[in-house]
């Protein structure tokens, strides 16, 4: 058995070779939409935390590079270290243009003019803080020191004839023609530069964001801000790989949870597009390819005592219903193999409450630790879930509802338990329990409960 999730292999040769989700079609699509529009677009990939969309970024930017077109992959959790994406982005642009183009000689020309203006306009971009407002920041109009000499003449400024006054804001007002005079230039320059890119190779010069919604939210919300008042030019284009709700939180994390986050965005999104998930259906959609691939990896070497024809399509039903994400389901399975790594011959195992639990585990803490402290009854559980019965629920094969049946029995009050028939197929097996165990009714679970959430998979 395993812990740990199983690495994306991702071939140079063949980069979609291993593409679990069939999503080559969706980067294709997205190949020919960048090499049609010639204007600067910015696209974001929407989908949850742990979704799969950093293994399609590398795939994908992969094929470009096998089909000889050139872009750079950009991980922005990587360098939300740094006080700004500007130096960043502009290193990347050098680099990509060093490597994939040595013997260009017009783009390596083009390249040493960015160069230039590129450290002139960092030189104002860095000396600004994101406190300063976006506007500013983006702008570089005003330094910490000038803000320090407002606080300082502010008497003064009461006076509108100030001569202290006056020549601060005329300070600001020349560093600012200076400094949109610089930001010009080097938005002109980058045009040249990508201009020439795409003559080249038939495609502009794109930048593929990922881990964006990892980011801090300064670092995330600055990023956005600086592609689209530094690098929004012709040519140049950048693919977002983020959660736009977490993204709606980083920017109310900056200008306050009055703003309106979506509209905020917008503004700088051309397009927006959902990472595809397949959810037709329940046994080939993508839920139970990678439930399938999961339970491969985690439990290959499961033994004897992992029932998995049953355990699997339940687990399956469970992940599409409550919409799983690919780490979520990482998670429940790793969960799973941590259990049975502990199993021993007569331990509770029915496969319906255990595959419940496994969910719960990761989904639903509260329900499970209510469970597990006996204090929830079996119409608590079912409304916390979300789940409705009928009388045909007993006999549905590897539903939701079939899953529940143990939960009946286990909290069911004993008179009405002792008033089952003694061939009741799930009395019979909890007697079993009771007998390989020495462990009453009432007790499974919170026994079972408390093996789930002794550990945490960290």
């Amino acid at each position: 058995m395993k812990l740990s999730p199983p690495v994306p292999e991702i071939s140079d040769a063949n980069p979609y070779g291993k593409d679990l989700f069939g999503r080559k079609q969706f980067g294709d699509s997205l190949t020919s939409l960048f090499t049609n529009i010639e204007e600067g677009v910015v696209l974001c990939i929407d989908a949850p935390w742990g979704d799969g969309k950093s293994t399609f970024a590398k795939m994908w930017s992969a094929e470009l590079r096998l089909q000889g077109k050139h872009c750079i992959y950009f991980d922005a959790f990587e360098h939300d270290y740094t006080d700004d994406p500007f130096v960043a982005f502009c290193a990347e642009i050098i680099q990509l243009t060093s490597k994939e183009f040595e013997g260009k000689q017009a783009i390596q020309s083009l390249k040493e003019g960015f160069k230039v203006k590129a450290t002139r306009v960092a030189a104002k971009v860095l000396t600004t803080g994101a406190r300063l407002g976006a506007k500013l920041a983006t702008l570089g109009l005003l330094k910490d020191e000038d803000f320090k000499a407002v606080a300082a003449i502010k008497d003064d400024i009461a006076d509108s004839s100030s001569r202290a006054f006056s020549a601060l804001v005329e300070k600001a007002l020349e560093n600012y023609t200076l400094g949109k005079s610089q930001i010009d230039d080097f938005r002109e320059q980058l045009s040249e530069l990508a201009t020439a890119i795409r003559k080249e190779q038939g495609f502009p010069l794109l930048i593929i964001v990922d881990e964006l919604d990892r980011c801090r939210p300064d670092f995330a919300i600055a990023l956005i801000e600086r592609m689209k008042h530094l690098f929004s030019t012709e040519n140049v284009s950048f693919v977002l790989m983020a959660n736009v709700r977490q993204l709606e939180n980083s920017v109310k994390a900056i200008y306050g949870s009055e703003i309106d986050a979506r509209n905020y965005l917008q503004k700088f999104f051309t397009l927006t597009v959902d990472l595809p998930k397949d959810r037709r259906g329940e046994h080939t959609n993508d839920f139970s390819k990678y439930c399938h691939r999961l339970v491969q990896h985690y439990l290959s070497t499961g033994g004897s005592h992992a029932p998995w024809q049953e355990l699997t399509p339940i687990l399956t039903s469970l992940f599409q219903r409550y919409d799983f994400s690919l780490r979520e389901m990482e998670r429940s399975i790793s969960y799973l193999a941590l259990y049975l790594a502990r199993y021993r011959p007569g331990r509770v195992f029915e496969v319906g409450m255990i595959a419940m639990l496994v969910a719960m585990r990761v989904r639903f803490r509260d329900v499970m630790e209510a469970l597990g402290a006996d204090r929830l009854s079996f119409d608590q559980l079912l409304e916390k879930l979300a789940i409705s019965l009928s009388t045909n629920d007993d006999n549905a094969s590897h539903s939701v509802e079939r899953a529940t049946r143990a939960f009946k029995y286990l909290l069911m009050a004993n008179e009405a338990y002792k008033g089952l028939g003694e061939n009741n197929p799930m009395r019979r097996l909890l007697e079993t329990w009771e007998f390989h165990n020495n462990l009453e009714r009432h007790r499974v679970l919170p026994d079972v409960c408390a093996d789930f959430t002794q550990f945490r998979i960290e």
